[in-house]
């Protein structure tokens, strides 16, 4: 990729992460939205961490304040956690995977993409909060920076997706917070598996002999 074109690709990050022009994307038609009856479950490996709530799917989001044809899309790899990851006894885990293209100047397609790792996750119905720490620098920030997701489970008019950035300011965000789910899936969809529900309390690790 050029110099011209990696100038571009963080003009793209900045339109997606900050202000641009209004998408033309038309209103899509709903879905039923994706929630698992499971209940929450304890960790197989280490009960001590309580139930876990899973994210998963991919999807394409219409964000108003991005260009008129910009693809703006996000994939939540095994995302599975609670929301005790701020106390002892909490487990998170997971990828966030963030890609934003568009068309540059000379008409080719170009982009950015960044990647995160899952470090908390809170259920609530068929909506889920989460956060993720940033593993590579990007356009979006540095390497170590936390950024905050809130996922409505569904296909396009009824999943949703919002993120720490652009309308709201993200600094020093902390675990598990996030703005509400302002961005409308409008390809793909999310589903949010354990029950919907918050989990029993993280059970104390017997003391060692």
């Amino acid at each position: 990729m050029t110099n011209k074109h990696l100038a571009v690709a963080a003009a793209l990050a900045v339109s997606f992460f900050g202000a641009g022009t209004s998408a033309a994307d038309t209103a899509p038609t709903p879905t039923t939205a994706a929630v698992s009856p499971n209940p929450p479950q304890y960790d197989a490996d280490d009960p001590p961490y309580g139930g876990q709530t899973t994210v998963s799917g991919t999807a394409r989001v219409r964000y108003l304040y991005a260009g008129a044809g910009d693809d703006i899309r996000f994939t939540f790899k095994g995302v599975r956690g609670n929301p005790f990851t701020t106390k002892a006894g909490g487990h998170a885990a997971g990828t966030v995977l963030i890609s934003h293209t568009g068309l540059g100047p000379d008409g080719k397609r170009v982009g950015a993409t960044g990647t995160a790792k899952v470090d908390c996750v809170a259920p609530g119905g068929d909506t889920a909060s989460l956060t993720a720490v940033i593993t590579k620098d990007m356009p979006l920030g540095k390497k170590g920076t936390r950024l905050g997701f809130s996922v409505t489970a569904g296909g396009p008019g009824v999943g949703r997706l919002g993120f720490s950035w652009g309308i709201v300011d993200g600094a020093k965000l902390r675990k598990c917070l996030a703005p509400a789910p302002f961005a409308a899936v409008i390809e793909g969809g999310f589903t949010i598996g354990g029950g919907g529900e918050l989990p029993p309390p993280p059970v104390a690790a017997p003391a060692k002999k």
